[in-house]
């Protein structure tokens, strides 16, 4: 079987180092990709790309996912309570913002009160949401929380500026379109980049 020489163990503490934090996960993903790199060097496979392929088996999200379903795992971070009621609330709200819609761009009766409900269905989604990021940072890493956090601020602006617009309160406009911009200008844009990301560490493997 192959040996690894100094300085690609090196290399592998330092890759697997720069997206775990966790000392002892490092070291049990450590061993358990010098394993498979030796694995493919036996097959002819040069290192940088053994490599790349031995991180992406060991998570295909990134080595941070794997510590982050380590962390969930352990620590029960989600309640089952907490994942039901961020299901159900995120179904009806998908549910009655379309019917909603429908029935405002049909003239039909009921329409605002559609609305107003799946409204209050996204803020309860979004307040269950920020719930989990404020009371468990360390489960969602860098780029990953920032963009968490701003979906769910945009979401919650979203609901409140959408309910007080319904009801011709006062500030609707502000809350709603300030909602609008953060949701465009940084969930979805940190959305697609990690996506890309994603997409490249899949082919590079």
């Amino acid at each position: 079987m192959a040996e690894l020489t100094p300085n690609q163990l090196e290399l592998i503490n330092a890759s697997i180092q720069s997206q775990v934090t966790d000392s002892q996960l490092q070291i049990e993903l450590v061993d358990h990709c010098c394993c498979l790199i030796e694995h493919q060097l036996d097959e002819g496979v040069d290192f940088t790309r053994a490599l790349q392929q031995a991180l992406f088996q060991l998570h295909h999200q990134g080595l941070q996912a794997v510590e982050s379903d380590l962390y969930f795992s352990l620590n029960q971070i989600i309640p089952i309570l907490m994942k039901k009621l961020l299901y159900f609330s995120g179904f009806f709200c998908a549910l009655t913002l379309s019917t909603g819609l429908l029935m405002r761009f049909m003239h039909w009766k009921g329409g605002d009160v559609m609305l107003l409900l799946g409204h209050l269905f996204l803020f309860i989604s979004m307040i269950n949401l920020f719930i989990q990021l404020l009371r468990f940072p360390a489960a969602f890493k860098g780029i990953t929380y920032f963009r968490m956090l701003s979906g769910v601020l945009s979401g919650m602006l979203i609901a409140v500026g959408a309910t007080f617009k319904i009801f011709h309160w006062p500030t609707a406009n502000i809350q709603f379109a300030s909602g609008m911009i953060l949701f465009t200008t940084v969930f979805v844009p940190l959305f697609f980049w990690q996506l890309y990301q994603r997409e490249l560490r899949s082919e590079r493997a």
